[in-house]
């Protein structure tokens, strides 16, 4: 019986290598996203705290002017950042979703080489099969010529 040989497997490799750099990218925009949503956590803590100390610098009986003017200004830039770090979460959701897309469509070309080599094997099987049928069925022909 002749070995089973996929002509297709040099590409179906390819296409799996493909699929792992896939993966990896995926990977590395699921860090990207984790980061970046660990930093807007940070700069939403940053923003609670700096609202209670303005509310504690309100509260005083003397305010001091210069501290609460700086305070607005640090709250404008807290809030800059904010946004900013939105924008940054966006982007990293935006390229994760790309990247599953990408690896999505390497694993669906994967699948179908995958089934026509499964495919291409079970013929291969079948057509063995017939192959040693007919051998076997020659073999008791000739045995029965001879008796």
């Amino acid at each position: 019986m002749r070995r089973f040989r996929f002509r297709l497997e040099t590409l179906l490799r390819v296409r799996n290598m493909a699929e792992q750099q896939a993966q990896a990218a995926l990977s590395e925009a699921e860090r990207g996203v984790a980061s970046a949503e660990r930093a807007l956590t940070q700069i939403l803590q940053e923003r609670e705290q700096h609202r209670a100390y303005y509310a504690r610098l309100q509260e005083q009986r003397t305010p001091d002017m210069a501290l609460i003017t700086a305070s607005c200004q640090y709250t404008d830039i807290i809030e800059e950042s904010l946004e900013a770090q939105r924008q940054q979460v966006r982007l990293a959701l935006e390229l994760r979703d790309t990247r599953r897309d990408a690896l999505k469509h390497c694993r669906q070309e994967c699948e179908v080489l995958e089934k026509l080599k499964s495919k291409k094997h079970q013929q291969h099987q079948q057509e063995a099969a017939a192959e040693e049928q007919a051998w076997l069925d020659e073999v008791a022909i000739l045995r029965l010529s001879r008796a």
